[in-house]
Parts: structure tokens; C-alpha cells; sequence
């Protein structure tokens, strides 16, 4: 079919139209293709560059403490006895008594033991003065050798005899053989005593000794010496120091006891009292960080992040060295490092961030 020439040029025309439409049209939405994806990387950039905040630390010598529980001890508890036998005259002494060596606890009656020092005494005396006399002759030669040998051995036996009363004498006062606490008496006045019936027992309570255990772990960090702060279950509070780690461990629980040695002159710590024992270790590098500052990583490891100075993030895993109201002293961390304190834990290590200072902390 012919188009007719009056139809030719509209046509054209209409077509000329069309196909600057269509390239108009496919340059419109390429631009708003080219601009989404602009807008879309630039929203997705601003995400990657978190910003936290941060503080810069240096370390500090901090001292470190080993937490313990144990239990108070006395290392002599004594039920002295009598060294004679009688009828107990006195008890000076009650439970509950402070006592110092060499105190009466018991007092028992002294009878013709007196007479007997003083009978052997003049024993003594003859012996001696016979002796002598002996000697003398010998030097004369009026007497045999013999003779002044005998001598010799009766003098001897009066000097044991003499000695022999003065301690069955002495051995009427029952006495406390140190210092201590009387826990408990055990003769009443009138009772009658035999050789080796109880008097009295004394607990030896100056020192008092604190016995805890430690594990295969801590046993290396100890040492002789070191000081010790005890908080009995009473709340009260004392110093002393380790003045023993075992070389034995037990055959269960695999640790090792230790002792620590407390001054106790006024007999205010009792025996047997449960103890929080806490023994100061040697002294090492550390920052301190707040509780908030302490993330988990991905295998569950206690440790803090920070930035390099390219502000990329860093994660240290850390130790506790002294736990204080305020925050933690941990190790593990380099001489001065730039801790994040705001924001940790919306990043990851190895990522970049924008940085600023915190003056809150």
C-alpha cells in the first residue's frame, strides 16, 4: 500500500519524536539508577565508620593479692598435769584466765616436803665436810685411796637426794608451761591428785596461726614472708605473714597448705574462727578500666578494646589484678595504650572508626 504524500512529513515527524522521547526517557532512569546506588554506598560508609569514644591509659605498678578462705588455729593446746601426787590446796587460776609462763594452776599441799630439802641439805653438808677430810689425810698418807673414793660416792648420793627433794617440792605447784588462755580446769580444791591426773588446759593463743591451702596454679606465685591481711567472720581484721607453704599436696584435692603466723598479744582471736586470707603477691604493671570497659569476644574471652593509631580497633585480652569499688587493675594491656570507654560494643577488632575523646573519664 502507498502512503500518500500528504501523510509522508507527519510521519517523520512522529517517529523523529518517539525516538528522542525514548532516549530521553532511558537517560532519565539510567541518572536515578547511577544516583540510588551513590546514596545507597555513602548510607552503607557511614555505617562502617562508628564513632566511640576513647581515653588514653599508661600502666602503673599495682600490688596484686591472692584471695583465700582458712581457719585460725592455736599450734599448742596443753592439759598440764601433776608431776606428784596430794590434795589440791589451791586453784589460783579459773577458765577463761590469761596466764603467763610459770603461773600456779594448781597448788598441791606440801606436807614434810619442806623437812625432806632441809634434811637433805644438812646431808649434803656432812658428806662434804667428810670428804674433804678424807683428802686431807690421803695427802698425809693416813688414808687409804679407797676410803676417799667412798667418800667421794656418799657425798654424791646426798647431793641427788637434795636435788630429789627440791624437785618433788617444786612439783607441788602445777604451772602453766607458757603463756596463754586457760580453756578449762579439770581439779577443784580437795580434790586429790595423782602423778599425772589434768590440772588445767592452756591454749597458746600468741601467735594464732591461719591455716588455708592453695592450688597447683597459685602455688608458684607465694612467697615466704609475704605480708597477710585476715578478716575473721567476725568482721574484725589483722596482719601477719606466710610463714609456711607446704611441699606435699593432697592426694584429693591436689593443694598445698600454707600458714600464715598472726601477732595476737591480747588474746582477742580465738581458735578455730573462719578467715578470708588475703596474701599479697608481687607487685606488676596495670591499668585500671571500668567494669563497663570489659567485653567477651567471639571464644568467650574477658578482655577490653581499644584503637591503634590508624583508629582501627583492637582487642587485649586481660587478667584481674585487684578488683577495687570503682573499677578493675588488669594486666595484659601494653605500657600506654588508647582504650575505648563509650561504644565497644557495637564494634569488632580490625575495624575503622571515627574517634573522640572522652573527658568524662
Amino acid at each position: 500500500m502507498k502512503i500518500r504524500e500528504s501523510l509522508r512529513k507527519p510521519l517523520w515527524a512522529g517517529l523523529v519524536l518517539a525516538v528522542c522521547a525514548v532516549w530521553l526517557l532511558s537517560g532519565i532512569l539510567g541518572g536515578d539508577d547511577d544516583d540510588g546506588q551513590a546514596s545507597v554506598a555513602s548510607r552503607a560508609e557511614a555505617r562502617d565508620e562508628i564513632v566511640v569514644r576513647v581515653r588514653t591509659s599508661r600502666a602503673s605498678e599495682q600490688s596484686r593479692t591472692l584471695t583465700l578462705r582458712g581457719r585460725t588455729r592455736t599450734r599448742h593446746a596443753v592439759t598440764v598435769r601433776a608431776e606428784t601426787s596430794g590434795r589440791v590446796d589451791d586453784r589460783p587460776i579459773d577458765i577463761g584466765a590469761q596466764v603467763s609462763a610459770g603461773d600456779v594452776l594448781c597448788q598441791v599441799e606440801v606436807n614434810d616436803r619442806e623437812l625432806r630439802v632441809r634434811e637433805a641439805g644438812d646431808a649434803v653438808e656432812l658428806a662434804t665436810l667428810e670428804y674433804e677430810g678424807m683428802k686431807t689425810l690421803r695427802e698425809r698418807g693416813l688414808q687409804q685411796e679407797i676410803a676417799v673414793a667412798r667418800a667421794k660416792a656418799q657425798l654424791s648420793s646426798a647431793r641427788r637426794q637434795l636435788l630429789a627433794s627440791e624437785l618433788e617440792l617444786d612439783n607441788t605447784a602445777v604451772v602453766a608451761p607458757f603463756a596463754g588462755f586457760v580453756e578449762e580446769t579439770h581439779a577443784e580444791v580437795g580434790d586429790y591428785l595423782q602423778m599425772g591426773s589434768p590440772c588445767a588446759t592452756i591454749l597458746d593463743l600468741d601467735p594464732i596461726y591461719v591455716e588455708a591451702a592453695v592450688t597447683e596454679q597459685q602455688y608458684p606465685q607465694l612467697d615466704l614472708g609475704a605480708e597477710v591481711r585476715i578478716t575473721m567472720a567476725t568482721g574484725n581484721t589483722a596482719r601477719g605473714s606466710l610463714t609456711f607453704i607446704g611441699k606435699q599436696s593432697a592426694d584429693q584435692s591436689r593443694t598445698y597448705p600454707i600458714e600464715v603466723t598472726v601477732p595476737n598479744p591480747d588474746f582477742s582471736i580465738s581458735s578455730g574462727l573462719s578467715a578470708e586470707v588475703e596474701v599479697s603477691l608481687h607487685a606488676q604493671p596495670a591499668h585500671k578500666v571500668g567494669m563497663s570497659y570489659v567485653v567477651l569476644d567471639a571464644n568467650g574471652e574477658m578482655g577490653v578494646r581499644a584503637v591503634d593509631d590508624d583508629q582501627r580497633v583492637l582487642f587485649y585480652p586481660i587478667d584481674v589484678v585487684r578488683e577495687d569499688p570503682d573499677g578493675l587493675w588488669v594486666s595484659g594491656l601494653p605500657a600506654e595504650v588508647t582504650l575505648i570507654t563509650v561504644g565497644q560494643e557495637f564494634v569488632s577488632p580490625g575495624q575503622q572508626v571515627r574517634v573522640q575523646r572522652d573527658t568524662a573519664t
